[in-house]
């Protein structure tokens, strides 16, 4: 059974590997993507062959929700065909009303492959191990493609400055590498390296140049300082010194940054000032104006229809756009993003085996309720991408979002000193 689960998660990593695929390909994006694919679906279909052949048991708390994501999904390419495209005026965004961006199938293989990840959720050491990992392989893409930049696609790791890391889109690179730190500090005894894992991946997801990398990095410090600050429990987890150190580094990092302006440059990070500053104006930016008028978009469809509102369907079979919550009400209704959603949820509390009895139970370490540990702002810091992204369309990201949140066994540290 060890040799099987062993193998199984050789196979996991091989599949969420798929998008860094297409990063150091070097084909045409169509053709990189039909490679990537091949790599992510074969996988799964070994891992479900060998479940099947030893009779490996799977959680049957997960089949539901994972089914319910599998047939909302596919749902979209059974409707009917719309023949009068819904065109507002003074608006540049005008989809096909009839295209289904076939990124939502990264969702029905999600899905999919959740019972087989329950099987080989990691421990503290192996998620170590990858984090680890994780920043030595993002760390090396990037630099050998500023030393370097035909020795990768352009078009999957680099556009405009913005990098993308191993997560095969900017935004999700940034999530993810803040999921991370919050998952780190959640834990009881911390690694040997603690700090300077922190440090660096604070610095990889501003790296990514996006504006919601940036966003998400800040909220992250600020929920840090907030436990250094308010939370005296959290000094009993952390080395007072250790402390001290990491408020004297970060002015020293962020000195260093704005000196550096090769790094200042590549990184596009003044482009990412421009889009705070147009953030708080309203204007300014491409990335918000396009974000706008997909919102305009979106509500303009409802208004000429608020029954779809429950419906779905709002002469749109799957809209698309930088924001997730539009394409729930306009593709789905509330009835069905609300389940929708919930799947996602009750997915995440049987990885982290959390129920809401215990939402408001006191960590023992800490001493504060479930609800504002790392893992329920992880939770927060999810949900605010839905405004203004589509991040669950894009591999791996969901997935490993439930590798990082997963409960971890804390009885089997060995490494962390």
């Amino acid at each position: 059974m060890i040799r099987i689960k062993t193998l199984l998660k050789l196979l996991f990593y091989i599949c969420i590997f798929s998008s860094a695929s297409q990063v150091i390909s070097g084909l045409e994006i169509t053709e990189s993507r039909i490679f990537a694919n091949i790599i992510k679906i074969l996988p799964i279909l070994i891992s479900y062959l060998f479940v099947f052949l030893f009779k490996i048991p799977i959680k049957k708390q997960l089949l539901f929700p994972c089914l319910i994501i599998i047939i909302v999904c596919l749902s979209r390419y059974i409707l009917p065909e719309i023949s009068l495209p819904f065109t507002p005026l003074n608006i540049s965004y005008k989809p096909n009303p009839n295209f289904i961006d076939t990124q939502i199938l990264n969702q029905v293989i999600f899905a999919l492959y959740i019972p087989i990840a329950y099987l080989i959720r990691p421990s503290i050491n192996e998620k170590l191990i990858a984090y680890y990992s994780w920043i030595v392989i993002s760390i090396t893409i990037t630099l050998s493609f500023f030393i370097s930049p035909d020795i990768f696609s352009a078009k999957h790791n680099f556009d405009y400055g913005i990098t993308s890391g191993i997560a095969g889109n900017p935004n999700s690179f940034s999530i993810l590498c803040n999921l991370i730190i919050l998952d780190i500090i959640s834990w009881n005894k911390k690694p040997k390296y603690f700090i300077i894992t922190i440090i660096i991946l604070l610095f990889l997801g501003i790296l990514s140049g996006s504006l919601l990398g940036i966003i998400s990095t800040v909220l992250t410090v600020m929920y840090i300082f907030y436990f250094i600050f308010i939370k005296s429990a959290f000094l009993r987890i952390f080395n007072r010194n250790i402390l001290y150190s990491f408020l004297i580094l970060i002015p020293i990092i962020v000195f260093f940054i704005y000196q550096l302006n090769p790094i200042l440059s590549l990184t596009k990070l003044s482009n990412s000032v421009k889009k705070i500053s147009a953030l708080l104006e309203f204007s300014g930016s491409s990335s918000i104006d396009l974000r706008k008028d997909y919102y305009q978009y979106t509500f303009s469809l409802i208004s000429s229809n608020p029954f779809c509102l429950l419906t779905g369907y709002c002469r749109n079979k799957y809209l698309t756009g930088d924001g997730y919550i539009p394409t729930l009400l306009a593709s789905f209704g509330i009835p069905i993003s609300f389940i929708y959603l919930w799947s996602y949820y009750k997915i995440l509390s049987v990885f982290r085996l959390i129920n809401s009895k215990n939402y408001f139970s006191k960590d023992k370490i800490t001493g504060i309720p479930t609800i504002i540990t790392p893992y329920m702002f992880s939770i927060f810091l999810l949900s605010t991408t839905l405004i203004t992204n589509r991040l669950l369309d894009y591999w791996p990201f969901a997935i490993l979002t439930i590798f990082i949140t997963s409960k971890s066994d804390s009885d089997k540290i060995t490494q962390l000193k």
